[in-house]
């Protein structure tokens, strides 16, 4: 009798037991799926990154591009002498005007998908940084634009 009743408790733990492996196996899938969208994605490293007088010593001008993880597509162009840019969205919107320089090394884009955006200049590369604060080289490689087709996967904004 007594035998019956560990067998019987130990038999919903034996299930438990199991059902965590499926899971962890789930979750070890669903890591390799997602780390597979992003092997396109360069390491921060192998980018051009941006210095303290970039708007200084970069030739900025030239469209920039960056492809979602759904595969659409941003598309930004600055002319570096008219301070002047054209933005295309994702869904074929586009919208044209003036950046602002900020500072030395960042950019402002008061209409970027209708809201501002804030970028630091790197020599063929473009980094949306996440607000006016931001400081030049607080950037990551899921932030980048790169100049002429040379697009990158985003993870997102």
């Amino acid at each position: 009798m007594r035998a019956s009743l560990i067998i019987a408790a130990a038999a919903p733990l034996a299930l438990l037991a199991a059902c965590g492996d499926a899971r962890v196996g789930e979750e070890e899938l669903a890591t390799e799926e997602v780390g597979m969208g992003l092997e396109t994605q360069p390491s921060l490293e192998d980018l051009p990154q941006p210095s303290e007088n970039s708007l200084e010593t970069v030739e900025y001008s030239g469209t920039y591009m960056m492809t979602g993880l759904d595969g659409s597509e941003t598309q930004l162009t600055l002319d570096q002498e008219a301070g002047t840019y054209t933005y295309i969205g994702p869904a074929g919107n586009e919208t044209q005007g003036q950046f602002e320089t900020l500072d030395t090394s960042r950019i402002l884009i008061e209409d970027f998908g209708g809201r501002p955006a804030y970028f630091s200049v790197a020599d063929g590369a473009l980094y949306r940084l996440a607000g006016e604060e931001t400081a030049y080289d607080e950037v990551s490689a899921g932030s980048v634009m790169l100049r002429n087709g040379a697009a990158t996967q985003m993870g997102g904004e």
